[in-house]
């Protein structure tokens, strides 16, 4: 006699959406009985543990005052700027830090309202790896997952931080997620979806997004349905044009915006965000070009803080009334190189 599965019972036909909606345990038809209530209690005791104590987080200052600058003016949102004026912007996009403005805006500015965000994604992110290692691999594989990924440190830590990479793990266990569900299906519109979540994840964390996509290329291209090796190819440049424009979209639109329009780029020698991007928080973070100037001999480039006055002291000197001030900068500015 076959043995049938332990599953939960089917619904019935005709139920309500809205009943389902109202019983999130029950897990689904085509997983045994006991999955939905082991993912929520893993998703539960994650997300006590990453909120406990929230309001005394420790988080880290720099991009803490960017975000509430942010919160407090769509103009520093747009932008990514540092300061509540809109002289500078932070150093790196500021994907993440458009989630905790957002945060800051509603609630208030809150240290556990700076955290919510990320608390929330690291949530988020258990249950997105449960379905994507449950499609390839069982529901028993998939909370395996989910529970080791719930318990380990590091990411305990950036949960209950400020910093922007829960944010990119999210996006990147997303585009997995697509790409797994391409896997089995051959579909082009998944494949697709993935090059969506890494280009935003590009946002958040820039190129560190991109360092996903030979894996989840290579896993296409060996594993996927679609009979012909071409046709595979086809699909993986596709979806790789997509994930260039979604990256590329937010730095494009800002390079397009009059330099006296928008805050001056941190981390940049000539106010551009591309330099920000593939050469302060990209080549140079692997040849040090950056540590002391740009490039080999080159001048200092200011950044954060520094940035911020010197940019500061530029703007005000720039205004009508410059004059007196210009004169206490010629009697003070000696004492300082004294």
């Amino acid at each position: 006699m076959a043995v049938i599965p332990e599953t939960a019972p089917a619904p019935a036909a005709g139920t309500p959406g809205w009943r389902r909606f109202l019983t999130p345990w029950r897990s689904p038809a085509d997983q045994p009985g006991w999955a939905r209530p082991a993912l929520l209690a893993i998703a539960v005791v994650a997300a006590v543990g990453y909120a406990w104590g929230m309001a005394g987080a420790s988080v880290e200052p720099f991009y803490g005052a960017a975000a509430r600058s942010m919160s407090e003016s769509w103009h520093d949102f747009i932008f990514g700027a540092f300061d509540p004026a809109g002289t500078v912007t932070v150093d790196k996009l500021p994907g993440a830090l458009w989630m905790q403005a957002l945060s800051l805006r509603v609630f208030g500015f809150h240290i556990w309202a700076l955290v919510l965000p990320q608390v929330i994604e690291g949530v988020l992110t258990i249950l997105v790896l449960y379905r994507a290692v449950r499609r390839l691999a069982g529901p028993a594989a998939g909370l395996t997952a989910a529970a080791v990924l719930a318990v380990t440190p590091i990411a305990v830590l950036l949960s209950r931080g400020n910093v922007s990479d829960s944010l990119l793990i999210l996006l990147l266990v997303l585009a997995a997620d697509a790409t797994s569900a391409a896997l089995l299906t051959g579909s082009l519109r998944q494949l697709l979806i993935a090059g969506v979540w890494v280009g935003l994840a590009f946002q958040t964390k820039m190129i560190q997004a991109w360092l996903a996509l030979p894996a989840l290329a290579a896993a296409y291209l060996l594993a996927a349905p679609a009979a012909r090796l071409r046709t595979r190819c086809a699909h993986v440049a596709l979806a790789g044009l997509v994930t260039v424009v979604v990256s590329l979209s937010w730095m494009t639109a800002v390079s397009l915006v009059p330099s006296q329009d928008r805050p001056y780029v941190d981390g940049s020698a000539n106010d551009s965000v591309y330099e920000q991007v593939f050469e302060y928080n990209g080549l140079g973070r692997l040849t040090d070009a950056w540590t002391d100037g740009h490039g080999t001999g080159g001048p200092a480039v200011p950044r954060g803080p520094e940035l911020l006055l010197v940019t500061g002291v530029l703007k005000i000197c720039s205004t009508p009334k410059a004059g007196g001030f210009s004169m206490v900068l010629k009697v003070t500015l000696p004492k300082f190189r004294s």
